[in-house]
C-alpha cells in the first residue's frame, strides 16, 4: 500500500531534475554567447519590476514552459499535502 503523502514527495523531486535542466541549459547558454546582459527597470503604472534581456540572440523559448513546470509541480505538491492533511 501507499503512502498518502507519496504525491508531496515525489512532486519536488521533479521540479528539481527540471531545474538541473535548466541550470545546464544556462551554463552552455552563457558559455556559447559570451554572457548576457540585463537592464531592469520599474513600471510605475503596474507597480512591478521588468527585466530586459540585451543579448543580441534571443533566449530559448522552453525555458519559460521549463519553469513553469517548475512551479506547478511545486503548487501541486502543495496540494497533494493539504489535501491529505484535511
Amino acid at each position: 500500500m501507499s503512502d498518502p503523502l507519496d504525491g508531496a514527495r515525489l512532486k519536488p523531486g521533479r521540479a528539481e531534475q527540471h531545474l538541473e535542466t535548466i541550470d545546464a541549459e544556462i551554463v552552455s547558454y552563457m558559455e556559447e554567447y559570451g554572457g548576457a546582459r540585463y537592464r531592469a527597470e520599474f513600471d510605475p503604472a503596474d507597480q512591478r519590476h521588468v527585466i530586459y534581456h540585451e543579448s543580441g540572440d534571443p533566449l530559448p523559448r522552453h525555458w519559460g514552459t521549463a519553469v513553469g513546470d517548475v512551479l506547478q509541480n511545486i503548487r501541486t505538491a502543495l496540494n497533494f499535502l493539504v489535501c491529505e492533511l484535511v
